[in-house]
């Protein structure tokens, strides 16, 4: 919290050295994370950050998109073995979502 206020004490501090105050509203609705606050305090470039943010979303997004992948394939398998084992129930399901998917 102590660290939070000192940060909040220098932005302050800069913004009247920028006549920052004047644009506040403009930008009252941006968030940024405290995360890239560390970055910019500890010296390092800010654009690292947001590459190794955009790789971890990447990474997620691919892993994310595999169980899709998966849940789907189970879906087609479960709705062929369905079929086979009760073919009227299975087939009044599908009528139903077809219906339901217009």
């Amino acid at each position: 919290m102590l660290r939070k206020m000192s940060l909040l004490c220098r932005i302050g501090e800069k913004s009247e050295d920028f006549e920052l105050d004047q644009m506040r509203n403009q930008f009252a609705d941006v968030k940024v994370p405290l995360e890239l606050l560390d970055v910019l305090d500890q010296g390092k470039n800010p654009q690292l950050y947001t590459k190794e943010v955009l790789e971890r979303t990447l990474q997620k997004n691919k892993e994310v998109n595999g169980k899709v992948e998966t849940y789907k394939k189970f879906h087609a398998a479960l709705l062929k073995e369905l079929g086979e084992e009760m073919p009227e129930d299975t087939m009044t399901y599908r009528n139903i979502r077809d219906i339901l998917d217009k």
